[in-house]
């Protein structure tokens, strides 16, 4: 293990940095540290000399750290069940915050009874797909000790100590050549042009006062929508009128609740080939479902979800400055988009069979566990209409001033009612002596996330895991939510 962080840190610099609000000596000289969010980390960077707390937060590369500092061995009981990893998740991962201004990297790795493994980061530097493309990197690399027999090599030393490994230090590469990948400093690699709907509304957005806005959303909302009526979907939308709890707003952000569900390797092609059937991608489907749990307490009100876009798909290769990594999709970093398209609640209920009071709560979920593939497809068109536009407001960074739009932004209601993550699948090789078997990944929602969360991620082996969470004050929405989420897929499944 040690060998191979050792590989992988020298690769991505993202590995071996941290955020200081003061110099390197002063920050060992005096060791106080930071714990915030990222995002208030990201807001002190963006705002320089104009934050009234103090001086500007930056990034800085360090010269060399213990193995111990990013990598701890623990034994767990009850880690094997899922209420024991949900427990160990929720109590000691997902709702801590790394520590800034110290010699230690914004990431750790830990083993747990030998044979699980959680890699947990700052979004400062990694965003989902970095999660994803770790344990690709971290498997093929234990793969290559094993095929180049040097693994062999290894273990054939002299056995050393776990405390003289653990205290070893591990050199970052400060050459200067590779190049760190903040939030929103990704347009520097994805050059995009803004298209001429992201060009105008911001623009409108930046300059028009608040009660033209709201006459703007007016307009459309009682002429375009209600007379022309372009679609099902857009003539019953609430008109920004989206689902939030007003006295919850300024709750915590934890998460306060973790349901995991499994989808066989079986049940996972079976609902690919279902899609594909019905001309939608899997993450539509998904999508549609989440909604679908949302809309019996979303009160007709528009339910905004968040689909973060992976952006290295559109990295420019000539423009990289890390140039150990010769393929764009394998890297770390901060590299998203995000496209928020939103489902009028209304449509989704409306959907819905009506139902006998007197047949109880059994047959109200069973009507609301139908698709309507319509609706599925209508999603995908917003997916494949919006997607690469989601970094075309990236090419507006050079005329607007992101610091006040951040300020602005952080703090107020929820961005989105979900958001949704979809970081893809791990393959494994038949003649691989490691694979991988199953994989799990989860988040925080954010300062400003959303109120539910859906994080997905896949084996060849181990199927589908979904992670669906919530934060506090949503439980008795959740346990709606959860339900009919499940119950949808399945009767997709079953139904075929």
């Amino acid at each position: 293990l040690y060998k191979i962080l050792e590989n992988m840190i020298y690769k991505h610099p993202e590995m071996y940095c941290q955020i200081f609000d003061k110099t390197e000596e002063e920050a060992k000289s005096n060791p106080k540290e930071l714990k915030y969010s990222w995002d208030y980390i990201l807001l002190r960077i963006l705002t320089a000399s104009s934050f009234k707390k103090g001086p500007e937060a930056k990034v800085s590369v360090l010269t060399s750290f213990n193995m111990e500092d990013v990598v701890e061995f623990i034994e767990v009981p009850d880690i094997d069940t899922e209420q024991g990893l949900i427990k160990y998740i929720t109590e000691n991962v997902i709702n801590d915050n790394f520590h800034y201004n110290n010699q230690k990297p914004l990431w750790k790795l830990t083993v747990i009874n030998r044979k699980n493994i959680i890699f947990y980061s700052d979004h400062i530097f990694f965003d989902g797909n970095s999660g994803i493309n770790l344990f690709r990197e971290l498997k093929d690399e234990f793969n290559e000790l094993y095929k180049t027999g040097e693994i062999e090599k290894l273990l054939s030393k002299e056995k050393e100590t776990e405390e003289k490994i653990m205290k070893s230090e591990i050199f970052s590469s400060v050459d200067a050549k590779h190049e760190i990948l903040l939030p929103l400093d990704n347009f520097k690699i994805c050059p995009y042009t803004p298209s001429n709907k992201d060009f105008w509304g911001i623009i409108l957005s930046a300059f028009l006062p608040e009660f033209m806005k709201k006459l703007i959303k007016l307009f459309f909302a009682k002429v375009i929508f209600k007379f022309l009526k372009p679609n099902k979907f857009i003539s019953n939308r609430a008109c920004s009128n989206v689902f939030w709890k007003e006295d919850e707003n300024k709750s915590r952000v934890w998460i306060d609740d973790i349901k995991f569900l499994n989808y066989s390797p079986e049940k996972v092609n079976k609902l690919v080939e279902i899609c594909r059937r019905n001309g939608v991608k899997l993450t539509s489907l998904i999508s549609t479902a989440c909604a679908m749990g949302i809309a019996p307490y979303a009160d007709n009100k528009d339910i905004r979800i968040g689909i973060p876009i992976n952006g290295r798909k559109l990295v420019n290769p000539e423009l990289l400055k890390n140039n150990l990594i010769k393929d764009p999709l394998k890297l770390f970093g901060v590299i998203i988009g995000e496209i928020t398209p939103v489902f009028p609640s209304k449509v989704l209920n409306d959907s819905v069979d009506a139902v006998d009071e007197a047949n109880g709560q059994e047959v109200e979920l069973k009507n609301r566990t139908r698709v309507d593939w319509d609706i599925v497809r209508w999603f995908q068109n917003e997916l494949n209409t919006n997607g690469d536009d989601s970094f075309g407001g990236i090419g507006m960074l050079d005329y607007i001033n992101i610091q006040e739009f951040v300020q602005e932004t952080l703090g107020k209601p929820k961005h989105v009612t979900l958001e949704l993550s979809n970081v893809g699948v791990v393959q494994n090789s038949e003649d691989d002596p490691v694979k991988l078997n199953q994989i799990y990944f989860q988040q925080p929602n954010g300062v400003n996330g959303g109120y539910h969360g859906c994080n997905v991620i896949s084996t060849d082996i181990g199927g589908m895991n979904i992670s669906l969470c919530t934060i506090a004050g949503y439980k008795k929405e959740f346990e709606t939510f959860y339900k009919i989420f499940d119950a949808t897929l399945e009767r997709v499944i079953a139904l075929g």
